[in-house]
């Protein structure tokens, strides 16, 4: 409880009206006219509060350089996909796997599209024994698709949204093997993305 006296200014308090129609009856019962309790509520996010399901992502299986891949996505969909300097880093035990991206927002469909390398090579971090020994360590962003090259992840779509067209889009590009949705229900590893 707060004792407060009616008539005595105080610099420190800040008189609120909490008679306010979306303060909830719960958060303020006044006792007295001099006295107010404020019950607070505990208020607990998680990170499954900030998911959000509306994207969809395709893997892409093709020997293509990233650079050219974004490149022919680019006159297929009529997108502006562009090297993102922020790459996707996760640390393992062996060392640091970095994944290029080229992203694209785009502000008349509220979209954000996202080619991200599926694949990383590089060099481990622990102590060689042997004499001409390095070991060169390959990391997948999403290792339930190792066998898929790149990921699309194309986020803020709607029900109106066509997957179908772009997959067929792509398709058409040469040394473009095989892409297809991913079901992202059941991935542990989605939140590399």
């Amino acid at each position: 409880a707060l004792d407060i006296e009616k008539n005595s200014p105080s610099p420190n308090i800040e008189v609120v009206d909490l008679s306010h129609p979306f303060l909830p009856e719960k958060f303020a019962e006044a006792t007295d006219d001099a006295e107010f309790k404020i019950l607070m509520a505990n208020l607990k996010l998680t990170l499954d509060d900030f998911e959000s399901n509306d994207f969809e992502l395709l893997a892409i299986h093709t020997n293509l350089k990233d650079f050219k891949l974004s490149f022919l996505i680019n006159l297929k969909l009529n997108v502006l996909l562009a090297k993102n300097d922020n790459e996707i880093t996760i640390k393992s035990n062996d060392g640091t796997g970095k994944f290029s991206r080229f992203s694209f927002d785009d502000l008349k469909q509220d979209i954000t599209w996202e080619l991200i390398k599926n694949q990383t090579n590089f060099n481990s971090n622990k102590q060689n024994i042997g004499f001409f020994t390095e070991d060169t360590i390959t990391m997948n962003l999403i290792p339930e698709l190792k066998t898929a090259d790149y990921l699309l992840k194309i986020d803020n779509i709607d029900s109106s949204f066509k997957s179908e067209e772009v997959i067929q889009k792509i398709n058409t590009i040469q040394n473009v093997s095989t892409i297809y949705k991913v079901d992202t229900t059941n991935l542990k590893s989605i939140n590399n993305l």
